[in-house]
């Protein structure tokens, strides 16, 4: 239990102990996965309820909402980088740079590993993929390189993440 609370301090979403129901886990899949989609949507959200009251949106949410589309758009591309995104938006790599940090408080490229890194948690979570295919549809170049990635963000391997969430034994 103490190993739990730590975990949901840390920013697990959740533990199954065994036994466990297929669809009681089926559905706490679904609803992480609607939770995950919830949360990318929550800025598009936003900037709809901000128009419909006629309060001007502010430069910030045009741009993290641009860079988030862009990021979505080409996250499968290996090759996405800090130079892309920045030139994309019509900002010097410097300027990209500063802004994101000023606005979501991490570096672009810590930025763009960590919303990849989320959405592989998601996909791990249906178990329909295996960890290299995960990696590959994110645009990591290496399924090692991932592991490292997803394991210093979220302190555990893939391998351990779907242990722990009982989808491998």
């Amino acid at each position: 239990v103490i190993l739990q609370i730590e975990g949901f301090r840390m920013g697990v979403d959740d533990y199954i102990v065994k036994p466990f129901n297929v669809e009681i886990l089926q559905a706490k899949i679904t609803a992480l996965l609607q939770n995950r989609d919830s949360l990318s949507q929550h800025i598009k959200t936003k900037l709809l309820s901000e128009t419909q009251k006629n309060k001007p949106l502010t430069d910030d949410d045009h741009f993290l909402q641009k860079t988030i589309d862009l990021i979505d758009k080409n996250i499968r591309v290996p090759e996405l980088s800090i130079e892309f995104l920045a030139m994309e938006m019509g900002y010097s790599r410097q300027q990209f740079y500063r802004k994101l940090i000023a606005i979501v408080g991490q570096s672009p490229i810590e930025f763009l590993t960590s919303y990849k890194l989320k959405k592989a948690k998601a996909l791990l979570l249906t178990n329909r993929f295996r960890i290299s295919e995960v990696a590959y549809q994110l645009g990591f170049n290496e399924p090692k390189y991932f592991s490292i990635c997803f394991t210093k963000e979220f302190g555990q391997t893939p391998t351990q993440f779907l242990r722990e969430n009982e989808i491998i034994h």
